[in-house]
Formats: C-alpha cells, structure tokens, sequence
C-alpha cells in the first residue's frame, strides 16, 4: 500500500518550506487555512472513515481536531505551532488539488480535498495523540516500580531490569529532594520518608505513595524502530519516533528528538505526586497550565469525577522550588517547554474527542474495533489497524486474515452463473471460497495459529455446511474464520476439503462413503481389494482423491494420474458404452482379481451421462 502522502519527507519539506516563507504573515496563512475547513459545511463528511466505523458514536471530527489545535496554540502562547497547522492544512490541501487535476478526475474537487484533509487530521491522531494516550493507559496495568523498592541484594548479577530499578530510584531520590518530599496534589508525605522517622512538614497532615511521574514520557519518544518484515501498512521504518517527536516538536515548540529524549530521563522531567495521581496525570485526565509568573501553574482537571487530590480537593495552582539541600547542589524544576506540551496534548485530546474515542476503542469493544483488534502504542500500529482497517472483527475463536491469494473452483463458475440456492439466497453477496494470507489477528482463545502465520482457509467449511455470511468470503481483503477451520498450509484447498466431505464425512448428516480416516489404525489396508472408480481424475478434485484403481481423464494426464496410483486410466472422451465395456475388463486385470466396483467418486459433478455410467457400474451395496 502506497506511503499515505502526510507521512512523506516530501509533504514535511513543503510544511517547512511554508513555515519559513516570511513573505506569508501568520494571519494570511491562518485564514487560508480556514477556507479549506469551509469545505467541512456537512456534518456527514467531517468525520474519518474510521471513526464513521466506531459503533458507538465517536466525537472526533476532521474539523474538531483542526480548530481545537488552533484554540489551544492560542491559549498555550504555541504561535509556531499554531503556524505549523495551518501550513500543513494549506500543504495537505493544495498537494491534493494538484493531483486531483493532474489526474483529469470526473469527480468534484471538494471530495478530494475532504480525503486529503481527513488523512492529515488521521496522522495527527495516529502518530501525536494515540502514543501518548496508549502509553498512559499502558501505566495502568503495568507495576514499573515508581514507589520505593527495596536494593537489590549484594549477589544480583546487573541487568537492564536491575539498572533500571537504580536509575529510577536515583531520579525519585533527586525529585524528593526537590519537591520535600511531598505530593504537591495531595498535600501528603511520601510514605517511605515518614516510615523512617521523619516528622511531618508545616503545612503536612497526611501520608501518601509517592510516585515520579514522567510529563513526556521517554518510551514514546524512543521506540524501536520498525521491523520491515512485519510492516504492511506501507510505512517505512523512518516511522514513529521521527514522525512523533517532529510534530510534537513543530506544534508544541519542544528541543529536537535527540535533545528532548535526553531530557526527558531527568527531574525537569518528573513530577512527584501520590499513585493515583501520577497514572491520571499519564492517562491526561489532568495537566498544569503555564501562568504569566515562572515557575508557577494551574491544575487543570477538566472532569472533576476523577479525584486527583488522593481524596482531598486539590490545590487549583501550584509553585515549583527546589528544596534540595546546598550539599546536593541544585536539582532542575519541572520544564515549562515539556509541561507546555503535556497540556496542549492533554487539551488537544480532550477538544478533538479524540480522547472520548480512544477510551471507546480500547474499553467498549465496538465494532468493527474489538479489544482483540486494539492497535499497539504506536502510530503506524494505530495507522494499519485502524485507519486502514476495513475488515470484520474477529471472536475469541475466530481469525482475521489478511488475503495474499484466492482461488477460483468450478464451484464458483456454478454460483456465478446459476445462483444456487443456499450459497446467494440474498445480495450483496461476495463469492469466493478458497484463499490463502497472513493472519492479521487472532481472538482471545486461539491457539492452532499466531499473528503473521501464513495460512490456508475455506468459506464454506464454516459450522461444517455452506455458509452464506460474507464475513467468512475470500474475495475481498480480509476474511473471518474459525481457527479449526484455518490450517499452516498453502497447498491444501477447496478441492481437498471437497474429496474430504464426499469419502471421510463421518457426520450424522454427511451422505459420504464414510472411508476410514488415513490417521486411524488400519485404515491404509481395510479397502484392499475391492473395486474403485474416479470420473474425472484429472481434475484438482480428482486428484485429491484416495489413490485410485481406475479412473477417467484426458489421455494427457495418464502418466500423471499413474503417478499418483491409477491402475488404469480411460479417455474421458469414450462413450458410456465402451467406458462400460472397458471397465469391465479393466476389473479382470487389477489386484481385485475381477472384484466388481465397490466405490464410485465424481469429481466433476455436474455432467448428467457421467453420473448415470456410474450408477450404471456400481455394484449393489456400493457408494
């Protein structure tokens, strides 16, 4: 799938360029920027694809995540960033319409320019909103170690765990010493300090769980790069943290990636408040406002259902100072630049709905989005499952199948050209039985197969009868399908599972000859000796069959049906007659020592004289 254009090196170029032209003054830019919003005038077009998709309503809107941008650049004093946007929406924009007319397109311009814009506000979400809110939830069910462990004892082998655990310890050491060692939300004593016997500060009445809170955490900011080999979203490895970090940089006026990913393991970095402070603070349930006087900050909690005073009503502002003792030397106050960003990410998030729709996608289980389909915290991760995703959701027994190949049986020349009843008893109707692809995602309880194993399925096979549910279709990008049903195999297919049904069907309703099973003791011997015919054993069905003794196809195709065991291979073109008389004399000359034809097995199945010939030769008791 091609590089959508907003992740481009070309569409950053020409954002920058436009940042940088001084002959274009903010406010022409800005307005220009407006006039491609006008074109949002109906409320059907201002949402994505896939928030349109989210079966709870979803709040967020194209439109909604422009304009909330802008209001917070204004508010947050982010006048570059509020630049930034509206050069990208010009960019975005006018790339769009070039192409449109480049491309000769019948269609009306406003609909492309409704697609380019919905992609840019769709980036935004992906790869500068969704990292930071996965991450905070992440917090949520994951123990890091934020309160005080106990060190490690004198024989532990160091580790990137254990190193961790000490590099953690000594920043709440810093942080502590700064701040007092007490939660400015809550007005509480660390517990670990007041355990060891140290009194209460003026001002102090309580006792709380310190945490250090990181204000832009550093894991969104240095994530690995991306594998290639699993990427199939058409997003190059340069991905998450350049994409992130830049437009992070251009709308929030943070350092660069490298600057702000040194920073940010530092006390400018880190808060201290109590446990539950320190998640919701993560979750952006809650932020602190810059004020004109330095060091000095609004909470903001915009849904005062979350009490983040650990009880208490929370201060509405707060004062940063080091209180750190003159032998430690100074220790650095939180960073106004990394608290300015957490605030415009938490407002952003909360204007947009983008937040309203995160929760949804991660909590609700909506459909088409369950939570066995929720992307991983990262933009591209958000980008393939979600804004490019298309296909069903899968059960806790299902498959998601992304296809990579389908084949066409005789089967689906019948459907096509006759319709059966059973198979299309309504439209819209997707045709297609057999395919093979790469397992997108699996439900909860499969264990047969794993994400990207490269399988086999059949439609039709679903609950053991022919299933009319497009879902489980193969001709079209995604499949559904039970795992029992989806096996490690590209070779297998609609033509064996056909031969299958018709021999080794062992269902109460199955009108098969009931073969024993090859897996089961003795089943290679029990049918020695007696009779078996194959009509049409050239075909893939044919072929499929169980080694067989006689057998009619093209002349062509007898060394290779001999290669597969036939005793005797008739041209298919020889009247019933002769097929009979033929017959006849082929069962004088087998190792069935003149045994008449106990089994009979059409692998074409819609020709009239071959089924009545073999009725004709089948002995009485056959099948």
């Amino acid at each position: 799938m091609a590089l959508p254009y907003t992740l481009t090196p070309g569409f950053i170029e020409a954002v920058d360029n436009l940042i940088q032209d001084t002959a274009v003054p903010d406010s022409a830019l800005h307005s220009r920027s407006k006039q491609y919003l006008d074109i949002f005038d109906d409320a059907t077009v201002v949402r994505p694809v896939w928030s349109q998709r989210i079966r709870v309503p979803s709040p967020f809107t194209t439109p909604g995540l422009f304009n909330a941008m802008f209001q917070i650049a204004d508010e947050l004093g982010l006048a570059a960033g509020k630049r930034y946007v509206s050069a990208a929406i010009c960019v975005c924009a006018e790339h769009a319409a070039r192409a449109h007319a480049a491309a000769g397109a019948d269609s009306e311009l406003r609909g492309a320019l409704v697609r380019a814009l919905h992609q840019l506000s769709s980036t935004w979400a992906a790869f500068l909103l969704w990292p930071f809110y996965a991450h905070g939830e992440e917090e949520c069910f994951r123990n890091d170690g934020r309160r005080d462990m106990p060190p490690p004892s004198g024989d532990e082998t160091p580790t990137a765990k254990s190193i961790a655990r000490a590099q953690r310890r000594r920043l709440k050491a810093l942080v502590m010493a700064r701040d007092n060692s007490c939660c400015f939300l809550s007005s509480g004593l660390d517990n670990s300090v007041y355990s060891r016997g140290m009194s209460l500060p003026p001002g102090v009445t309580r006792v709380a769980f310190c945490c250090t809170v990181s204000i832009i955490p550093r894991e969104v900011l240095a994530q690995p790069a991306a594998d290639a080999s699993e990427d199939r979203s058409g997003i190059q490895p340069m991905s998450d943290q350049d994409i992130t970090s830049g437009i992070l940089q251009r709308f929030c006026g943070v350092q660069d990636a490298a600057t702000l990913v040194e920073q940010a393991q530092g006390p400018a970095n880190t808060l201290l408040v109590h446990e539950w402070g320190a998640l919701s603070f993560s979750m952006f349930l809650w932020w602190l406002l810059p004020t004109e006087t330095p060091d000095h900050y609004e909470i903001k909690n915009p849904n005062p259902i979350y009490n983040i005073g650990n009880g208490i009503p929370p201060p509405s502002h707060v004062t940063f100072a080091d209180h750190s003792p003159s032998a430690m030397g100074s220790v650095e106050l939180p960073a106004p630049a990394l608290l300015r960003a957490h605030a415009a990410l938490g407002e952003v998030l909360h204007r947009s709905g983008a937040l309203a729709t995160f929760q949804t996608l991660r909590h609700s289980s909506p459909e088409p989005f369950p939570n066995s389909l929720c992307p991983a915290g990262t933009g591209s991760a958000f980008w393939r499952s979600v804004v490019e995703y298309e296909g069903p959701e899968p059960d806790p027994t299902n498959v998601l199948i992304k296809l990579v190949s389908v084949a066409l049986n005789l089967v689906d020349a019948f459907v096509q050209a006759q319709g059966i009843p059973g198979l299309v008893p309504g439209y819209p109707s997707i045709p297609v039985f057999d395919g093979a692809g790469i397992v997108e995602e699996v439900g909860a309880e499969v264990t047969n197969v794993a994400k990207d194993d490269k399988v086999h399925c059949l439609h039709w096979l679903v609950q053991g009868t022919f299933d009319v549910d497009n879902r489980h279709s193969t001709f079209q990008e995604y499949t559904l399908q039970p795992a029992k049903y989806v096996e490690k195999a590209a070779t297998v297919s609609l033509c064996l599972a056909t031969v299958v049904n018709g021999i080794r069907g062992h269902e109460e309703s199955s009108n098969s000859a009931r073969f024993t099973p090859p897996w089961e003791e003795g089943s290679t011997t029990k049918h020695a000796g007696q009779a078996a015919l194959i009509l049409g054993g050239g075909t893939n069905v044919g072929q499929y069959g169980f080694s067989p003794i006689i057998t009619t196809a093209s002349p062509k195709n007898t060394s290779l049906l001999r290669s597969l065991g036939a005793a005797h291979v008739l041209d298919r073109a020889l009247s019933p007659d002769t097929l009979r008389a033929a017959l006849s004399e082929s069962t004088t000359v087998t190792a069935a020592a003149a045994a008449p034809i106990t089994y009979v097995y059409d692998a074409f199945g819609h020709s009239c004289d071959a089924q009545l010939l073999g009725y004709s030769v089948l002995a009485p008791g056959g099948a």
